[in-house]
């Protein structure tokens, strides 16, 4: 765990970073209040990210690449091919796991800046 430390700090620090180069562009009264929204738009943004990563890591769409494969092969072989070659086990590509090293990073820094924003529009 104490490897995501790092770069969820990296890409917390990132977001605030964007946030004030991209409040000024941003209509509202104050920069405060700018900057705010700007802040939980760009961590909305990374729980977002992160969360679609964690769900493609977890092998939610891997039914999905299964077919798209043997589509693909149908296409490129001829029909006796086809009966020959099924060396590729559907229980292989459905319990199939990535890893992606950013998810959760993504998820933490985002779910923690956009809880944060909204604590401090609540008292602004």
């Amino acid at each position: 765990m104490e490897k995501y430390y790092k770069k969820t700090i990296i890409t917390s620090i990132a977001i605030l970073v964007l946030s004030v180069v991209f409040s000024p562009f941003v209509e509202g009264t104050s920069f405060a209040i700018k900057y705010i929204n700007t802040l939980f738009s760009f961590s909305m943004f990374a729980c977002i990210v992160g969360g679609l990563l964690f769900v493609v890591g977890q092998g939610f769409f891997n039914v999905t690449k299964y077919g798209m494969k043997k589509l693909a092969k149908t296409n490129k072989k001829k029909p006796v091919e086809l009966l020959e070659e099924d060396n590729q086990d559907l229980k292989d590509v459905l319990y199939e796991r990535n890893r992606y090293s950013l998810t959760i990073p993504f998820l933490v820094s985002g779910i923690i800046l956009s809880v944060l924003t909204t604590i401090i529009s609540l008292m602004i």
